[in-house]
């Protein structure tokens, strides 16, 4: 065990910055991620409506209370002025706009998040 003796058990530099490295980009993936996937679903769920749009039983107010019910349903803060329906003869123009604050330890990140489904009128 000769070899021992001149080792002093230090962990170099680099290496604690890789570890903190490390640690901020778990915190920042366990928080986004989830949340990126919601916003997802979201968006999946305006695209949906957007594509309904054709059905007689789908008029505007139909449409913006189950977009503002699947705002709430993922937690998002959606309120009447954040949505928009547009109707013209051969077009539907869906616009959902929201900021998603994001809290991380001493630092809130204001995700502004735009959603706009332009789908044919038949």
């Amino acid at each position: 065990m000769k070899f021992w003796r001149f080792e002093r058990g230090e962990i170099p530099f680099g290496c604690i910055v890789g570890l903190v490295f490390a640690a901020v980009t778990a915190m920042v993936g366990i928080k986004v991620a989830p949340l990126m996937m919601r916003m997802g679903d979201f968006e999946r769920d305006v695209r949906i409506l957007a594509d309904k749009a054709n059905r007689i039983e789908y008029n505007d107010k139909v449409i913006f209370e189950q977009i503002i019910r699947a705002a709430n349903k993922y937690d998002f803060p959606v309120t009447e002025e954040n949505v928009v329906v547009e109707r013209g003869r051969h077009r539907i123009v869906v616009s959902v706009n929201y900021t998603k604050p994001v809290e991380f330890p001493g630092y809130t990140y204001n995700w502004e998040v735009q959603i706009r489904e332009d789908r044919p009128l038949f």
